[in-house]
């Protein structure tokens, strides 16, 4: 985490003008009637970079209510929330002869449904850009996390810990100079589950 700060403080000093980026979404959706559910979601992502040095915070809550009948087509007689989780991540990459990086990223999640009710992985690693052509971008990352999980009260064991190799592929389409979408997906491979 001082890793972290210390490249942020480093980021941000210097006769560069940095580039910001800010994203927000939020999305929901509600049934009324013998239904009565809601589910509301939202994604946020603050960036900066200037020259080599690369920024982001991303966030991330879904929550899920419904409602639940006390026969088939009957009233809505209570609730019962079924998903409630959340995501972030605070990460910094130093770039280095074009196309590759070095990373160091802290995330944390929880997702109550599952059982999580927190878990930290700090992660370091290289990523490169693997294909850049006009508007699209291919970059992959390889790293190591070690992960540390709490789980809800009633499940055991209580907590969790694992060392993991992580992978993780991005693809990013920029429409022009201030829309772009990105998809993204990640693994965490635990080696000593």
């Amino acid at each position: 985490m001082l890793a972290l700060m210390f490249a942020a403080s480093t980021l941000l000093a210097g006769p560069e003008v940095p580039a910001w980026r800010v994203q927000s979404q939020l999305g929901g959706a509600w049934a009324g009637g013998n239904a009565d559910s809601v589910a509301l979601g939202t994604n946020h992502q603050l960036g900066v970079r200037r020259g080599r040095h690369a920024v982001d915070l991303l966030g991330q809550v879904n929550l899920v209510r419904v409602g639940i009948q006390a026969a088939p087509g009957g009233p809505v007689v209570a609730h019962r929330t079924t998903t409630w989780a959340w995501w972030t991540r605070l990460r910094y990459d130093f770039r280095f002869h074009g196309k590759n990086a070095l990373f160091a990223a802290f995330a944390a999640d929880g997702n109550f449904r599952a059982g999580i009710l927190w878990r930290v992985d700090p992660m370091a690693g290289v990523a490169r850009t693997l294909v850049e052509r006009g508007r699209h971008a291919l970059l992959g990352d390889v790293g190591y996390a070690h992960t540390q999980e709490r789980y809800v009260p009633g499940v055991m064991p209580g907590a969790g810990s694992f060392h993991n190799v992580h992978l993780g592929l991005r693809y990013d389409l920029r429409v022009d100079e201030r829309v772009s979408f990105l998809q993204w997906g990640e693994l965490f491979w635990a080696v000593d589950a």
